[in-house]
């Protein structure tokens, strides 16, 4: 059995869904593991699923590990992420419905976009230290106001800006499309 404090076990007791928020080492792992306990024990049929959200892949994980240590099945938990949770739940099975994503998607990790961006200031003679952001508003607009140089450079679809400390900021578009690496292929 999980040990919990009075806060702790309100949090478990809760009728509806809860948002846990503290400090490093506080216990939310262990709390979000009994609301998941729980949660199961309540099911109804195979057909129900608890869905844990967390912030990162390892509490997900560690949700697996204290499951196991208490000798849970958890074939009806789906534990991880909000962005994978978005990716296995939203985006694959909802993809062929849309005109953007019906034909295929490339989810790009760290290394893939850092390859992107250097082939983008190899092809617009950027220096190697230049810091290109990608952060785009609600709207899809670039997050930064761009000053215009003659060095400007359209980039089809992503609005990017460059910093540079001996120049200012540059807006980069290319008539050319980014080439992506399909690593999911759904069908159409």
């Amino acid at each position: 059995m999980i040990r919990l404090n009075r806060e702790q076990q309100t949090a478990v007791e809760c009728g509806s869904n809860v948002v846990i928020t503290a400090c490093p080492g506080s216990g939310k792992t262990r709390v979000l593991t009994a609301r998941v306990i729980r949660g199961l024990s309540e099911l109804n049929s195979g057909r129900e699923r608890v869905v844990a959200l967390t912030f990162t892949n390892r509490a997900a994980d560690e949700i697996q590990v204290r499951l196991d240590q208490e000798n849970i099945a958890a074939d009806c938990l789906w534990a991880g992420t909000i962005h994978a949770f978005a990716l296995e739940w939203v985006l694959r099975p909802y993809a062929p419905y849309s005109e953007i994503t019906r034909f295929g998607f490339t989810v790009a990790d760290e290394f893939y976009t850092e390859r992107l961006l250097d082939e983008l200031r190899r092809e617009v003679g950027l220096h190697g230290y230049t810091e290109i952001s990608t952060a785009l508003t609600r709207t899809g607009a670039g997050l930064n106001v761009c000053i215009p140089t003659q060095n400007d450079h359209p980039l089809r679809s992503i609005p990017t800006t460059c910093y540079d400390s001996k120049r200012p900021p540059v807006t980069i578009q290319s008539d050319r499309p980014l080439r992506r690496k399909p690593t999911t292929q759904l069908p159409a």
